[in-house]
Formats: structure tokens, sequence, C-alpha cells
């Protein structure tokens, strides 16, 4: 819904967002290692009206065509929204099952494969620096 909102203000002659005249400008996101194109950002610069006379800006980071990316690991714009989604109802329940018994993870961020499996397991680190069970 949103891409089709901005096609159609990008295509507009005379864009106008809540009564405010805007002006849309798109820049690519590159990443700085690959120089892949990882997404696209508009700039929206509301040009003030009668209610709201100072122009102001905003921006709208679109990565990845909208699909979910993983940005702990370096970004995977490829994974899908079921494997995502699956991945996080499975987790979501091995800890909501830890906490049922006494045993929550810790409150911090924790990473799935790397410090928690798929069912929030904690994983140790073996004597050669890998991570396994």
């Amino acid at each position: 819904d949103i891409s089709n909102w901005l096609d159609g203000l990008i295509n507009c002659e005379t864009p106008i967002i809540g009564g405010i005249p805007v002006r849309i400008r798109l820049s690519l996101i590159r990443d700085h290692q690959t120089r892949l194109i990882q997404g696209k950002c508009v700039t929206f610069e509301f040009q003030g009206c009668a209610s709201n006379p100072t122009p102001f800006t905003r921006r709208l980071f679109l990565y990845a065509e909208l699909m979910p990316v993983n940005f702990l690991y370096y970004g995977s714009p490829c994974e899908v929204i079921q494997q995502v989604e699956s991945q996080l109802l499975q987790v979501s329940l091995g800890a909501i099952c830890r906490h049922c018994k006494g045993d929550p993870l810790p409150a911090k961020l924790l990473s799935v494969d790397h410090q928690i499996d798929g069912d929030a397991n904690p994983l140790v680190l073996n004597s050669r620096g890998d991570d396994r069970k």
C-alpha cells in the first residue's frame, strides 16, 4: 500500500500530503562495502502553508523493496517474510516456554543461531570459539 501511495505522489504534478504542498526527491541507498543498491530514500520537502508556514523535511528509508531485512549480521534482503515470521514465532514460543518454566532468557538482544537456537535455548561457545549447543 505504501509503495502504491508513493508512486501516486511521485507521478502527481502537484503532490500534497495532509493539505501541505510537498516536493519529493528519490535517492538510492548503497551498501558502502559492496556498492549494491539496498533500497531508496524518499525525501519529502514540505513547502509550508497557512496552518504551518515553516518549511520542513522528512525522510523515509525503504530497504529491500519493503521486504524484511536482517540488520544484525550484515543484512539479507533476500529473506522472505514467511521464513522471517516463522523463525520469529518459533523463537518467541521458545522464550515463552522458558519464562513459564522459571528460566527466562536474559533481558538483552540475542541473535538466533549465534547466541540462542531456534527454540530459544542458549548456545555456548566451545573451546574452538564455535557456537555449539
